[in-house]
């Protein structure tokens, strides 16, 4: 099982949608790509109705395969990876 799915599947974090750590529904996804030798950053800009969201989606090829790695909030560096001891949400308000 890949690191990413066992770490939502072991310690869920309490939000409505565990990728994105949204508390709403979320729309009109746009994405935008950073290629790196051994990585690819997947900027993922989400409209919620009190605001914008953005994450950082990490995906790998180790075997080959792109596998998503972590999930952080966009620009707010590593203590905001799914991994981190306390995952935040990531919601900036429109105002």
């Amino acid at each position: 099982m890949p690191e990413l799915r066992r770490r939502l599947t072991a310690r869920p974090i309490q939000y409505v949608d565990q990728l994105c750590r949204c508390t709403t529904a979320y729309r009109s996804p746009k994405f935008t790509l950073t290629p790196a030798a051994d990585e690819t950053v997947v900027r993922v800009d989400l409209t919620l109705d009190s605001g914008q969201q953005s994450l950082d989606l990490i995906v790998t090829h180790p075997l080959g395969v792109w596998v998503a790695s972590d999930v952080l909030c966009a620009g707010r560096g590593t203590s905001t990876s799914v991994f981190s001891d306390a995952p935040t949400l990531c919601f900036v308000s429109s105002g």
